[in-house]
Parts: C-alpha cells; structure tokens; sequence
C-alpha cells in the first residue's frame, strides 16, 4: 500500500470513528455481559425520542420468534434521520435478553475487519488474534456464532454496499441481526423484516426539540411556536434537530433567537444553490449554524471548506485532496500535511462534511457548499479554482483505470458547472490543464458510448487548447504538456468517430496524431508504438488488411523491443493487450488462424488478470476469440465464447454498444444452427441497444439489414419494413438520397460496420 492510501485509510478511519463518537452524552453504562463489543463510547442517546412503533417491530421479529431461527432486521432510512440510535435504544433496552451483544461498523472493508478482530479479542479465540490472518478470523467468529449456545445480537451499523458486506454476511439458523442502511434497493431483501424510518412530522419534530431542552427554554414566551419553525426549517431530521438543541445549549441563546436567526438567512443567488425539486426554506433552516459558525474558524478551516465547496457534495473523494499537489500548494492555503486530520475532524464535528455512502469519500450539504461560495470574495473564488483545477489535473488516473475515472466524473462537471455560473476564467498558464481534464472526461464518456456528453466536453477542450498559445509564460515541460493535450484530444476525437463507425476519418486523426508524436524532440516509444496500433486498427476495420497489418506488425516490433528493455514489462500490460488482439484480428483476417488464436488468447488472458472477467474489454475479446474458433469449423466452442461474452455484457453493460454486437453474434450462430426464430430474437434485442443512441446507425442499418434477411427466409412480409429501415439509417449515416441506400446488399451494409466486429 502506498503513502497516499495509508493516509487516506487514517484519515477516513479517524473520521469515522469522530462521526460515530460525536456528539453522543453518556446517560448509562453497558451493564458486564458474557460478551461485548462496540457499546464502549456507543452509550444511548439521551435526547432519544419516540420510534414507538418501530421498536414494538423489532421486538415482535427479534424477541417473540424461537431462538432456533435466524431473525434479522433491517432499519432503512435517510442520513440524519436516526437508524443507528433505533438500533441503539433497541440494544440498551434489551440488553439482559441476550447472552451476546457486537455491534460492527459496516462502513468499509476497513472497519468490517477491525471489528470483526475486536469480536474475536472478546470471545478469546485466539492466542494473539493480531497474528491471525483476516479471513481466518472472519471463519473463526461465524463458527463460534454458529455453534455457541448463547444467545447472541449483532448489529451491523450503516451497510452502504452490500458487495462490502459480503464477505462478513452471517449465513446460519440461528441468531439476531440487526442493519441499518440507507440503501433499500441493495438491502431489501436481506431481513427477514424491515422498517423505514421515516423523518418525524411536524408535532412529533415540535415535541422531539423541546423535550431535549432545559425546563428554563421550554418555559419561554411563545416557545412551541418557535419550535414548530425550527422543526418545519429542519424537515423533521432527528440529527438537524439534535444540532439545534445542542447549538441553543452551548451558546446560552434564546430560542426565540435561535427562530429569529433561522429565518433571516437570505437565499442564495442563482445557479449556485439548491437542488431541483427541494424548497428553499428548508434548507434556509438548515444553514442557521453553519452561517453561526463559519466565520469563527481558523484559516486551514475555512480554506478546506472553500476547496471542498467546488467538488460534487454527494461523494467527495479523499484521493483528490490527498494529492501531493495540494500540499504543495500549503504555504499559500494555510493547510499543512500534518494538519488535515485535526481539520477535518473540526469540520466533522461542526457538520460541514459526513461520512461517504461508502465510506471511502465524504458528503457535504449542498446548502452549505452554497453559502460558501457566497461568503468568498472573486480573488478567494478564482485562488480556490485554479487550486482544485491543480487537484484534478493530478488525481485523475489513467486511460486504464476507468472506475475510478467514473467517481471523479461528477466532480468534473460540478467544477465545469460552477466555472461557468461564477464567470471565472482560467489563467493562460492554466488553460492547457482545464483542456487536459476535459479531454480525459470526454474519453472516458467515448468508452461509455456516452458521445453526446463526450463530444461537449472535448469542444470545451478544443476551445481551451486553442486559446492557449506557447509563450514566455508557458515554460518548457508546460509547452510540452499542452502538444501532449492537443494530441489527445485529436486522438479521442479518432475514439469518437470509431465508436460511430466513420473509420476513414480515424484513421485519419490517428495518422495526425502519430505523425505530431513522431515531430516531438525526444518523442515516446511506447505512444509511437500505441498510436502505430491505432492507425492498424482503423485501416483494419476499413476493410483494408494488409495497410493495417503493415502497421499492426510493426507495432508488434516495437513493443518487443520495449518490453525487452523496461525494467518491469507489466507497466505495459494494457497495451500488450489491445495491440495483440488487434494484431490477432489481422492475423485472422490474413487467414492464418493458428498464429491469430494464440494471440487472441494471451489478449484475453491479459485482460483478464488486469479487468477481472466481467468486464467489457474481456467481452469483447471473447466476440473475437469465438470468431476465430468458428473460422476453424470449432462451432461449438465458438458458441461458448460468444454465449460468454453476451452473459457479460447482458448483466452489466445494458445500453453498451459491445452489448448489441454481442446479441447480433448470438444471433447469427443460432441462424447457421438452424434456430431462426431464436436469431431473430437475438437480433432485435441488438436492435433495441442500437436504437438508443443516435450515434450507432451503421451498426443500426446493419442490423436491420440483416433481420430483413432472417424474416425472409421465413417467407414473412415484414422482411420489407425492415429493409427500408435499413436504407433509411444507411442514408442518414452516409449523408446520401434515400434511393441510393434502397436495394443495396448485405456485403454493402457489411462494409459500414467492421467486419471482424460484425
């Protein structure tokens, strides 16, 4: 594990443990048991307030039922909205009743597995459970769940995820569990029972304030009339209304005070502020203490809330700020390495920022993101820009690593979003990085098949490029940095028009960029090798085979000498794997079989080690792999390669254009077998995916095409319909006459698409 996620670990870990800690008063202390585990510092709320209902239906479900049944309870709910003190009441009340009482965050992998060590510290299965391995602790707590005649309770506090929870999900037939989580569609259907947990109304929120208040508060001149505007302004949130109580405490105010202040917070200025749908005064309500608090904080405080504002609140990444970048840049923001923990447990503690829905990021109230960005003046707001632009620039990962790309993607276009409504333009030294992030969020966009959004943020990227021109404030690794941009953007323009079939102008845009790589001073071998490949890819889908394998073979050439020469070949691994199947693709097309299989199988073995085997890169070269099987009259295993890549693409890419190639192949196997009736239900679902998106009409036309060809081997008229179908998206996607796409054949619609895909 590197520094960066050790720290990330701490950070997350400590903020956790602060969440859970804060704010909680010790009203009792756990009576001994048998066996205990989490309740230290857990201690029941004392502010605790009705829930009536809910706790009668645990008891029914945990308490009535025999003990020779497994019972687990599910408690659902939004944050703020008090599952865990459910949770926590039902415990404390309950207590004597069993022999066993853990209660586990379920946070993270992180805090499943401290916990679950802890569980087993408790029990005393081992000698030293420090020296145990993980998984061997996990198997020696559920056998000791499993064969202990003592009655037990285990709560598994905020399952967020329920692939997080796998690993540590009790499976017997006996037992009492308890989750909280806010995620009813993951989580549903693990209780044998569940509640919502609703936010209070207006007289249960009134009563619930006021009787977390002193005798003196309560007694005030129109005190319940002010509670009603406190309890409406917090929507009913158990967690917003315990805040206020505490607030009016510590700061010995009025609650009259408390309303008046509530009310006075003006709204916030367009396009910066409140979610679509929400109503504004509630969260005016909401910003009472945060406008109370924010200007007594320190510099590092406020500096990491004005940086914090610019990102999308609902999953703020710790790897963004933890980036040496930021650190950097502390002389100027007044936040050093060493301080960000305390910071953050400060804001923590004030509300500001709350643990992600999978605990590996942080959320932040929207309502506070905007007061921020208010309370800053321009100077502070285009500091902070140029800052998170910094931020970005650094943590986004490379072409590979596209999950990851895919949690920073709202975070883009929140930044994207808040740039445009504050009028900030970026510096001219800065430009050539705004173009950078743009051009990877409009890739990772064209792997989706997402080319709408892809195509405006890669003209938001031309646009930057474009206005930044080498001068004396560009030094010379900026310059560099900026042709870098300008050949990745013209390279995932060739992305775009691949993915909407258009190969000759691919290529083209291939051939520019490697022509601008080989211009460079000192260019790199391993993109020369990359985009040499990419150019051989283009001419091969073009139909043009031995252009593309004079390519592709030298390719190949070069990344045997690369990988003969570097120090650790795996750095290449995601190239080896694209440019192998794309030589294998050559290779079977040039009709050597034998030399293409083995080629196609090291790719796929590849991807599989670096993707896992659900993934669409190892999809697609199962579509390949089949192809070349069938070539070799292997049809039944063919069968099986194309069944597996449509398994693949079927369960986790729905919409994907890989997913409608996998269907067409499908089909076409069950059309060769016989099977037309199954062909054509293959087809049409291919033709379903296409018709999503506008970008797809060659495939679409081939599609259709090719159905017409299934319905009239049938004898069936509809065959006609589609046909026009065909010519109608043949002419929309080559610009030409709709009687110049009429009666064409299928080797003509074959040449729309790549044929070694199709």
């Amino acid at each position: 594990m590197d520094q960066s996620a050790e720290q990330q670990e701490e950070i997350v870990g400590a903020l956790s443990t602060e969440a859970r800690d804060n704010g909680q008063h010790s009203a009792t202390t756990p009576p001994v048991q048998k066996a205990t585990y989490g309740l230290i510092g857990r201690e029941e709320n004392p502010r605790f307030f009705g829930r009536d209902n809910e706790l009668e239906m645990m008891s029914r479900e945990l308490l009535s039922s025999t003990n020779e049944q497994l019972r687990i309870f599910g408690l659902f709910g939004m944050p703020g909205v008090g599952k865990s003190h459910v949770a926590l009441r039902f415990v404390y009340k309950h207590l004597k009743k069993f022999d066993g009482v853990f209660w586990v965050s379920a946070d993270t992998p992180m805090e499943l597995e401290r916990d679950f060590i802890g569980m087993a510290k408790e029990l005393r299965l081992f000698d030293d459970v420090t020296l145990a391995p993980k998984e061997l602790v996990r198997q020696k707590v559920f056998e000791w769940l499993t064969t202990t005649t003592q009655t037990w309770l285990l709560v598994l506090d905020n399952v967020q995820d329920k692939h997080i929870i796998e690993d540590y999900w009790y499976v017997s037939k006996t037992g009492r569990i308890i989750f909280t989580s806010r995620n009813l569609s993951d989580m549903e259907y693990h209780g044998t029972q569940y509640a919502i947990i609703e936010p209070f109304d207006l007289q249960e929120g009134v009563a619930a304030f006021l009787s977390s208040l002193p005798d003196n508060v309560k007694s005030e001149h129109n005190a319940e009339k002010n509670a009603r505007i406190i309890s409406s302004g917090c929507g009913g949130f158990p967690y917003m209304l315990d805040r206020y109580a505490r607030f009016l405490e510590d700061n010995h105010v009025s609650i009259d005070y408390l309303s008046r202040i509530s009310s006075s917070i003006a709204p916030p200025r367009d396009g910066l502020s409140v979610p679509r749908g929400i109503n504004y005064q509630h969260h005016g309500e909401l910003l009472t203490l945060w406008w109370e608090r924010f200007p007594r904080f320190c510099k590092p405080e406020t500096n990491m809330l004005e940086i914090l504002s610019w990102f999308d609140p609902d999953s703020i990444p710790v790897n963004v700020w933890l980036p040496k970048t930021y650190y950097e840049q502390s002389q100027a923001h007044h936040v050093a390495e060493n301080e960000c923990i305390g910071v953050f447990r400060i804001l923590f503690s004030h509300g500001y920022v709350n643990g992600g829905t999978q605990g590996r990021g942080l959320t932040m109230h929207r309502g506070a993101q905007a007061m921020i960005i208010q309370a800053m003046t321009i100077e502070e707001r285009e500091r902070t820009f140029h800052l998170v632009l910094d931020l970005l620039y650094a943590a986004i990962p490379n072409r590979s690593n596209w999950e990851q790309f895919g949690k920073l993607l709202p975070h883009i276009r929140r930044f994207e979003s808040l740039r445009h409504d504050l009028k900030i333009e970026p510096r001219e030294e800065s430009l050539y990085k705004l173009g950078s992030v743009y051009q990877r969020a409009s890739l990772y966009l064209t792997q989706k098949c997402f080319l709408d959004a892809s195509s405006l943020f890669l003209t938001n990227a031309e646009f930057m490029v474009v206005r930044t021109r080498p001068s004396e404030r560009l030094s010379r690794a900026e310059t560099e940095h900026l042709e870098d941009t300008i050949i990745d953007i013209i390279s995932t323009k060739a992305s775009m028009n691949l993915a909407q079939c258009r190969f000759s102008e691919a290529k083209d845009l291939y051939a520019q960029c490697l022509s601008r790589i080989e211009a460079k001073n000192s260019p790199s071998q391993n993109e020369l090798c990359t985009m040499t490949n990419n150019v051989g890819d283009a001419f091969a889908k073009m139909g043009r085979y031995r252009e593309a394998y004079a390519f592709v073979q030298k390719a190949f050439h070069m990344r045997q000498a690369l990988l003969a020469s570097a120090l650790d070949p795996g750095i290449y691994k995601e190239e080896v794997a694209d440019e192998w199947m794309t030589l294998a693709g050559c290779l079977w097309l040039e009709g050597d079989y034998s030399a293409a299989l083995k080629y196609a199988n090291e790719s796929t073995k590849l991807c599989e080690e670096i993707y896992g085997k659900d993934n669409i890169a190892v999809a697609r070269r199962y579509g390949v792999f089949g192809n070349i099987l069938k070539s070799q009259n292997r049809l039944y295993e063919s069968k099986q390669y194309h069944l597996k890549a449509l398994d693949i693409c079927r369960r986790n890419y729905s919409s994907h254009y890989t997913t409608a190639l996998a269907y067409h192949r499908y089909g076409k196997i069950l059309a060769e077998e016989g099977n037309t009736l199954g062909a054509i239900d293959h087809v049409r679902k291919a033709i379903e995916v296409l018709a999503d998106n506008p970008h797809f009409t060659a495939a679409d036309a081939r599609s259709h095409h090719y159905l017409a060809e299934l319905f009239h081997s049938l004898s069936n008229g509809d065959s006609i319909q589609y046909l026009e179908k065909a010519a109608l998206l043949c002419s929309h996607h080559l610009s030409i006459p709709l009687e110049m796409a009429r009666g064409r054949s299928m080797q003509f619609f074959d040449k729309l698409v790549s044929f070694w895909d199709w």
